[in-house]
């Protein structure tokens, strides 16, 4: 995993909130072994 300006075409961007998320977006939450992160769908 890396940190980018932008997500290129067939990635994802991680969230904390939907203030994060791309305009018609919002941030979906996904269990991990150590904590709870987000997606942008």
């Amino acid at each position: 995993m890396r940190c980018a300006a932008a997500c290129a075409a067939g990635e994802i961007k991680l969230c904390g909130s939907t203030l994060d998320c791309p305009m018609g977006t919002t941030c979906t939450a996904f269990p991990t072994n150590a904590k709870t992160l987000g997606i942008c769908k």
